[in-house]
């Protein structure tokens, strides 16, 4: 149906849940497509960048969105060739909009427009290349209200793959399941990188370690505000086991956090179920 790979980007089904039928058990859902037209959305692997498309009969597809550095977050039908979208970005919550397949906007509404009146950060997608010429990325968020001419402390957040949260709205709240806040770091003056590791089945440490020296060497190529003898690291759940190895193995990171990390694997192990 779709050229994902040959075309270097990410397909995701984005279509109305009342335009299908679905069959489910407890291994899959299956989903019955009952009309012709069905948004799709595309990202970029590099960038995170996202657009919606409709594919047509199943064939041909047309752009209902540019792309953007957005996470698009709901699709629905409207009516006739219109549809209503909502999005978010870094710095805003909210976007909805509605619009027809020859990408005219009809509505669109902001949800929380107060919040324009403060500082917000920016971000961007660092990449580059591992040492055995794997694809690596990362998304770093400036400080709000950010100066070329300052340097700033870097924490660094960790669990599997986070780097697209680079197009995520942060709500500025102490109120955080795992404690970590992207938009309060931001606003208290840190840059924040947030990476893809890599891991390899029976050793998952073996890349964690390089991987991400290469990711901040190449964040501070990229950004020289960055000061990169004020790095700090965190992580929650499997993510903390992943900081408590890291700072096994390396002295680099000045300050680190393991939220609910495994730290003994022995005594994990035998707590399973039929051990």
């Amino acid at each position: 149906l779709t050229s994902g790979r040959e075309n270097g980007v990410i397909y995701r089904d984005g279509f109305d849940e009342a335009y299908a039928s679905k069959i489910r058990n407890i291994l899959f859902r299956t989903r019955i497509i009952t009309t012709d037209s069905i948004p799709l959305i595309l990202t970029n692997p590099i960038n995170s960048d996202s657009k919606i498309v409709l594919l047509i009969n199943l064939k041909n597809e047309i752009e209902l969105t540019d792309w953007s550095a957005a996470r698009i977050k709901n699709i629905k039908h409207i009516i006739d060739n219109k549809y209503f979208v909502q999005q978010e970005t870094i710095d805003r919550y909210g976007d909805c909009y509605i619009i027809d397949s020859h990408k005219q906007i009809h509505w669109n509404f902001e949800l929380n427009q107060h919040l324009t009146d403060y500082y917000w950060q920016k971000s961007i997608m660092i990449n580059t290349k591992a040492n055995d010429g794997e694809f690596l990325r990362g998304g770093l968020i400036y400080p709000a209200n950010y100066d070329a001419n300052k340097e700033y402390p870097m924490i660094v957040y960790i669990y599997e793959k986070v780097a697209h949260w680079k197009n995520k709205y942060w709500l500025p709240t102490y109120l955080n399941s795992d404690g970590f806040n992207a938009s309060l770091l931001s606003q208290n003056g840190y840059f924040v990188f947030l990476p893809d590791l890599r891991y390899k089945r029976n050793e998952v440490g073996k890349f964690i370690v390089d991987d991400l020296r290469l990711l901040i060497n190449q964040a501070k190529n990229n950004e020289s505000s960055i000061s990169v003898d004020r790095v700090g690291i965190m992580g929650h759940s499997f993510g903390g086991y992943q900081v408590m190895y890291i700072v096994g193995q390396t002295n680099f990171f000045k300050g680190a956090v393991a939220g609910a990390g495994v730290s003994d694997l022995y005594d994990f192990y035998y707590e399973e179920p039929n051990r």
